[in-house]
């Protein structure tokens, strides 16, 4: 039972780090996106 739940727990970190890095990709595309924006913005005036 304790390896049991070792392996769960270390699933759980696992899947805690890549919703980490999902929300650090999708915030740095948000970013990227808004400076774009402000580039065209920039270029338009």
């Amino acid at each position: 039972m304790k390896c049991q739940r070792e392996l769960t727990q270390r699933q759980r970190r696992l899947t805690h780090r890549q919703r980490l890095t999902r929300y650090a990709l999708g915030y740095s595309a948000i970013v990227d996106t808004n400076r774009l924006a402000a580039k065209q913005l920039r270029a338009a005036t």
